[in-house]
């Protein structure tokens, strides 16, 4: 299984087995569930390389969120309602990623230490969310 796609479910949660052996499994969405946290660290998708997790309950991403996730390329966490990324959220994969999308959630500020250590991200999309002031010197 290559693509597997679970958009518009009531998934909840997700269980640290619920991808084993889906040993190639390059795209996954998860979109327009109930999703409210997200810890990745527990599941390995070694060779996912695109996540959708577009509309569900996000609020915040958490260090370590993706950290098994080593090939990810594009990431979506839009129209979710997050407001805070921990400083080491995307630890392991920010030198793979080259497109996160977090549009329309409540973020209010955004530091450069969130997004500085990314060699290959190209797409950045903060759209349509809370920003008074961003640093990104």
């Amino acid at each position: 299984l290559v693509h597997l796609n679970l958009e518009a479910n009531e998934i909840e949660n997700i269980d640290a087995k619920a991808f084993y052996g889906l040993d190639n499994l390059n795209y996954l969405s998860l979109a327009k569930n109930k999703i409210s946290s997200i810890q990745f660290e527990m599941i390995n998708l070694a060779n996912l390389v695109e996540l959708n997790l577009n509309n569900n309950n996000l609020f915040k991403l958490l260090n370590n969120s993706f950290i098994n996730l080593v090939k990810l390329k594009k990431l979506h966490l839009g129209t979710n309602r997050i407001s805070a990324i921990e400083s080491y959220s995307f630890y392991g994969v920010n030198n793979k990623l080259n497109e996160i999308n977090l549009a329309s959630n409540e973020l209010a500020e955004c530091s450069h230490n969130q997004f500085k250590n990314f060699r290959n991200l190209t797409n950045l999309n903060l759209g349509q969310n809370q920003f008074e002031t961003i640093d990104f010197e």
